[in-house]
């Protein structure tokens, strides 16, 4: 169960439907996901961890390197 003080009386946070409980500090929820406990956003969406968000914009970098040589364009040039 999760908990919060409101004044001098703690609350139980209602968990959601997938079991993720709001935190008010962070702005986020905390669930589990693939078995581990993880933040997500608002919208429900996952917040990545530092390793997930390296390698999205690494892949991404990858991509844009791609586009710009279809284009005759050598990104290491740049």
């Amino acid at each position: 169960m999760g908990w919060r003080l409101r004044g001098e009386q703690y609350e139980e946070i209602e968990p959601t439907e997938q079991g993720w409980r709001w935190s008010e500090v962070l702005g986020l929820y905390l669930g589990i996901h693939n078995r581990q406990l993880r933040y997500f956003f608002p919208n429900g969406e996952l917040v990545p961890t530092p390793e997930e968000a390296e390698k999205i914009e690494r892949q991404r970098a990858e991509r844009l390197a791609q586009k710009l040589r279809e284009l005759g364009v050598d990104p290491d040039t740049l």
